[in-house]
């Protein structure tokens, strides 16, 4: 009798750590996977990290070296052009100010025949120009196709017109009838600036990948002040992802 009791005792031994074996190599074999999938997740947003940081510093030395060629040479009219940064191509355009019209202080006329430039049909670059007029102006007088506080609170937004100096060309997106394309179309013909300061861009250097995406826009408002100790001033900073 004691002779079998031996190979059965083993028999159940293996029974018992035979199926323990296979679970443990099954959770080794999950948690395994599961570190290599995180390590590959992990992996990936590093490179994404990186990929956007660099895309958001060769964009900010776009500008750089855009207002660089600025110092050298003044520009009178648009400037585009591109160059290589990183592997990344990097699309540069230089705007004057003074070539686009002051929302300050153009005239209804002066901003209607803008918006009709920009592509706005007629009666929508009346009634945009219209508006334009009551957002800065200090009375409460609305004008034909305009809008004053009244007309603003009666389509539901809870706020009314500026009434004084509008300081972002953003504030056009407040405006009645104004979305998002709309805006990107009229932005490239205003400026928020007078038609006499003097030396003043608008500097964009947009970033395009290895696929010709573009992942990553800057933009400054520069000023050449032509002192020495003080060549140029950035006025004003935009970051944006393409």
């Amino acid at each position: 009798m004691s002779r079998h009791a031996q190979p059965v005792t083993i028999n159940r031994q293996r029974g018992i750590v035979l199926p323990s074996v296979l679970w443990i190599t099954i959770l080794t074999i999950v948690v395994a996977v599961n570190y290599a999938s995180a390590v590959q997740l992990n992996t990936r947003t590093a490179d994404n990290i990186k990929t956007s940081t660099l895309a958001k510093y060769d964009a900010i030395s776009g500008i750089y070296l855009a207002l660089d060629r600025l110092l050298s040479s003044p520009a009178n009219a648009d400037v585009d052009y591109r160059i290589e940064l990183n592997g990344n191509t990097v699309s540069i355009a230089i705007r004057p100010e003074s070539t686009k019209t002051s929302l300050n202080e153009a005239s209804v006329d002066a901003l209607r025949e803008t918006f009709s430039e920009a592509g706005v049909e007629a009666a929508m670059a009346t009634t945009l120009a219209a508006r334009v007029i009551d957002w800065r102006d200090r009375d409460h007088s609305t004008r034909a196709y305009g809008m004053e506080d009244a007309e603003y609170f009666d389509s539901g937004k809870p706020y009314g017109a500026r009434d004084s100096r509008i300081e972002d060309l953003v504030e056009l997106l407040l405006m009645a009838d104004i979305d998002p394309q709309l805006f990107r179309s009229l932005a490239e013909h205003v400026t928020i600036y007078s038609s006499m300061s003097p030396r003043l861009y608008t500097v964009t250097a947009g970033v395009h990948d290895r696929q010709g995406k573009q992942s990553y826009v800057t933009q400054a408002t520069v000023q050449i002040t032509g002192q020495r100790r003080r060549p140029y001033r950035i006025l004003k900073w935009q970051h944006h992802n393409g």
